[in-house]
């Protein structure tokens, strides 16, 4: 999937408040777009529109998805346009920010051309916030890119205390569990109360 082709998909369709006027600036068929659309749901794991209503609007989710288009689109423009004034340069270096499906769908071609104008030049990249979040829930066992998504996108919707809660919840059980020395099982001291309880019968 070319994610630049499906993000102007929701560009247009916002600009022209509907599929229909869309599809026909966009030069497809009104089904076209709409599958489009739906694979690109599909990927994300949220829908963008709420279709049921006229004129469609955004999701939470989609609002936000929007906001990223519209951010990675000003920093692409502008990822070129410094480009251009380095084309002359030896050994400079330019640092790219933004989550990384937009970087890897958007400036990969410009820094693979660069590097082969001069290979001197370095290209890093920094993530975002939301990126390394979904990342970091992508790690976790059984947690695939779409539901890392999703989880991300929730956590992003908490009330300030409550993402702090969750925050210090897992910082605590990190720093603060560990095995009891003697049964094995997880306790936040050891040995556990069982283990260590007066009652115990040490024998068995």
């Amino acid at each position: 999937m070319d994610r630049r082709v499906y993000d102007n998909y929701v560009i247009q369709i916002v600009k022209h408040g509907n599929l229909s006027k869309a599809a026909v600036h966009l030069g497809i068929s009104q089904p076209a777009l709409s599958s489009g659309l739906n694979a690109l749901e599909s990927e994300l794991g949220f829908k963008i529109f709420n279709r049921k209503r006229v004129p469609i609007t955004f999701t939470p989710e989609g609002e936000m998805y929007y906001d990223y288009i519209n951010k990675m689109q000003v920093l692409s423009e502008d990822f070129q346009q410094r480009l251009g004034s380095y084309r002359q340069e030896i050994g400079c270096k330019v640092t790219i920010g933004g989550p990384v499906a937009y970087v890897e769908s958007m400036v990969t071609d410009a820094i693979i051309a660069l590097r082969k104008e001069n290979a001197n030049y370095q290209v890093g990249i920094k993530c975002s916030p939301l990126s390394e979040l979904i990342d970091a829930f992508a790690r976790l066992p059984g947690i695939g890119k779409k539901t890392a998504a999703r989880l991300a996108f929730h956590i992003l919707k908490m009330p300030d205390s409550y993402a702090k809660n969750f925050a210090d919840a897992l910082i605590n059980a990190k720093k603060n569990i560990t095995y009891c020395e003697c049964c094995k099982n997880l306790t936040d001291v050891s040995p556990c109360a069982i283990c260590s309880g007066h009652k115990r019968d040490r024998s068995v």
